[in-house]
C-alpha cells in the first residue's frame, strides 16, 4: 500500500551442469533382476529413476524382479545440478521352449545317435551331466555299455530353454543260439537246426542278408563249403551271431578193382584199390559188409555181386560192382576098365558132365591128348593102355581116375543056317564055332535075347530076323 521493506542483498551464482554419464543396456533370459551400471564424470554420484520416479543413487542399481524389457534413466548429479539423463535398457529376452526329443537305445555297447528339434529360430545345445557336448539337432554319443542320460537344451539370442533330459538307452543282447556246423558229400542241400534262450528266436543270415527264421533252415543247393550266422531274436534286439559252416566234401573217385573166381562153393577174397588218402568199403546192396583193400566173402555157393566204394572223410563214393563168381566143378562118368576086340580103331571114351567140360588125358605126369574120347594105344593083346584124367571147364578141375583099356583077340563068326517053314510057329537055331572059349549070344535088333550055342524063338507068325555073334573072354562081341 505504497510501503515499503528494509532491503536485502541478493546473490546469483551459477553453477556448471555435470556431463551425462557413461552406461550400457544390458539383458538377461526371463523374468529376474538386472544390475545394471552407469560411470559419472569425476566428482559426480549417479542417481537412477524410472520415468520421473527417482529408484536409487549409486554408479550401479539392481532392478526389482522383471518380465518385460524397462527402461531406466542415469543421471550424473554435481553440486546440487543434475546432468541430462542417460537411457539405460534393462532388456528381457524369452527363454526359448525345450526341443522335442525322445529317448533312443541300442542293443549291446556302441554308439547311438540321439536327435532333438528346435522351436523355429533356435539351436540345440546337448550336454552330459551339466559338460557341454556338441551342437546341432543331432548328436552321436561315444561308445557306452550302460543306459546313459543327456540333455538337449534350445539355445536363441544367447538365451537356453531349462533342458530336455533324452537317454541313450543300452539293451542287453540276448545270447547267442546253440548250433552246430554241418556238412555233405557233394552238392546239394544242408539243415542246421539251433536252439535260442528260452523267448526269444533263431534268424539265419548269410553275410547281413535275412535268409529264413526258425529253429531249423535248409540252405538252398550249394556246390562249396559256405558260412551262415545264426542269432537269437527277442523282438528287439538279435544276439552277435553264432558262425555255422555247411561244409561240402568232395565225393571220392571210385577204386580200381579185381573180380574174382573159385571152383565149387567157398569163400572168395576180391580186392580194391582206392584213391590216394581213401579207403574201401565193401557193401552187399546196402548192408555195409567189411573194409579194407581186400574183402573175404562167407562161404557162398552161387555168384554175388559186392560192391566197393571209396570212403573219403565220411564220403562214399558211387561204387563199382566186384563179382564173386562161382564156377561149377565138373565131374566124370568113367569106365574104369575098357576092352577091346582087335588092336586097331579103338577108343578109350570118358563123358564128362556137364557135357561143355573137356577131358584131359595124362601119362607120366604129362598131359598126352584132350577130348571126350581118346584113340587107344595098344602094342599087344592083353597089354594095357592106361591114362590118369580129370574133367575141366572154366579153369576148374573134377578129381583124377584112371582109364584103362585093353585089346583081346577077335573070335571068328558063329555059323547059323537060317529055317523056313509053313505056318506059324517056333524055330530052335544051333550056332557051330570053331572055338571052344566063346559064349554065343543072340539078339533081336539091339537086344540081348538069350547066351548059348542053342536057341528056341517063341511062337512066330512072321518072319523075323535075329543077330548072332560070339563072344571071347567077355570081350566086346564079333560082328
Amino acid at each position: 500500500n505504497g510501503c515499503n521493506s528494509t532491503k536485502g542483498t541478493i546473490s546469483a551464482t551459477s553453477k556448471p551442469i555435470p556431463a551425462i554419464p557413461t552406461a550400457s543396456n544390458k539383458s538377461r533370459c526371463g523374468t529376474g533382476t538386472l544390475a545394471l551400471s552407469a560411470t559419472p564424470p569425476s566428482g559426480a554420484t549417479i542417481k537412477w529413476y524410472q520415468g520421473s520416479t527417482y529408484k536409487a543413487s549409486g554408479n550401479s542399481y539392481t532392478t526389482p524382479s522383471i518380465s518385460s524389457t524397462t527402461t531406466y534413466t542415469a543421471k550424473s548429479v554435481l553440486d546440487g545440478c543434475y546432468s541430462s539423463g542417460k537411457s539405460v535398457v534393462a532388456s528381457v529376452k524369452a527363454i526359448p521352449a525345450n526341443p522335442t526329443t525322445s529317448d533312443k537305445s541300442r542293443c549291446g555297447n556302441g554308439t547311438v545317435t540321439l536327435s532333438a528339434t528346435p522351436p523355429s529360430g533356435a539351436t540345440v545345445k546337448w550336454y552330459a551331466s551339466g559338460i557341454y557336448k556338441a551342437t546341432g539337432n543331432s548328436y552321436t554319443t561315444p561308445s557306452i555299455t550302460n543306459n546313459t542320460t543327456y540333455t538337449a537344451k534350445s539355445e536363441k539370442d544367447g538365451c537356453y530353454s531349462g533342458g530336455k533330459n533324452v537317454i541313450a538307452i543300452v539293451k542287453a543282447l540276448p545270447a547267442n543260439p546253440t548250433t552246430s556246423s554241418k556238412s555233405r558229400c557233394g552238392s546239394g542241400t544242408v539243415t542246421f537246426t539251433a536252439t535260442p534262450p528260452s523267448g526269444t528266436s533263431v534268424k539265419w543270415y548269410l553275410g547281413s542278408t535275412e535268409k529264413g527264421t526258425g529253429n531249423s533252415y535248409t540252405t538252398p543247393t550249394i556246390s562249396s563249403s559256405t558260412s551262415y550266422i545264426a542269432k537269437s531274436y527277442n523282438n528287439e534286439c538279435h544276439s552277435i551271431g553264432a558262425s555255422v559252416t555247411a561244409t561240402i566234401k568232395a565225393i571220392p573217385a571210385n577204386p580200381t578193382v579185381v573180380h574174382n573166381s573159385r571152383c565149387g562153393s567157398g569163400t572168395v577174397t576180391l580186392s580194391a584199390t582206392p584213391p590216394t588218402g581213401a579207403t574201401i568199403a565193401w557193401f552187399e546192396g546196402s548192408t555195409e559188409k567189411g573194409t579194407g583193400n581186400s574183402y573175404t566173402t562167407p562161404t557162398i555157393s552161387s555168384t554175388k555181386i559186392y560192391t566197393a566204394k571209396s570212403v573219403k572223410d565220411g564220403c562214399n563214393s558211387g561204387g563199382l560192382s566186384v563179382t564173386a563168381t562161382i564156377k561149377e566143378i565138373p565131374y566124370m562118368q568113367i569106365t574104369p576098365n575098357q576092352e577091346f576086340c582087335g588092336l586097331e580103331n579103338n577108343e578109350l571114351t570118358v563123358t564128362p558132365i556137364p557135357s561143355s567140360a573137356m577131358i584131359v588125358w595124362m601119362k607120366g605126369g604129362g598131359t598126352v591128348y584132350t577130348g571126350n574120347s581118346k584113340p587107344a594105344e595098344f602094342t599087344d593083346y592083353g597089354v594095357e593102355d592106361s591114362y590118369n584124367v580129370y574133367a575141366s571147364l572154366n579153369g576148374c578141375n573134377s578129381g583124377t581116375g584112371t582109364v584103362s583099356g585093353i585089346a583081346k583077340f577077335k573070335p571068328a563068326k558063329p555059323i547059323v543056317p537060317s529055317k523056313s517053314k509053313f505056318g506059324e510057329g517056333s524055330f530052335t537055331f544051333d550056332a557051330l564055332t570053331a572055338q571052344s572059349d566063346v559064349t554065343i549070344e543072340w539078339l533081336e535088333g539091339g537086344t540081348l535075347l538069350h547066351a548059348g550055342e542053342s536057341y528056341t524063338t517063341g511062337n512066330l507068325t512072321n518072319t523075323k530076323n535075329y543077330t548072332i555073334r560070339a563072344c571071347l573072354l567077355y570081350t566086346s562081341p564079333s560082328p
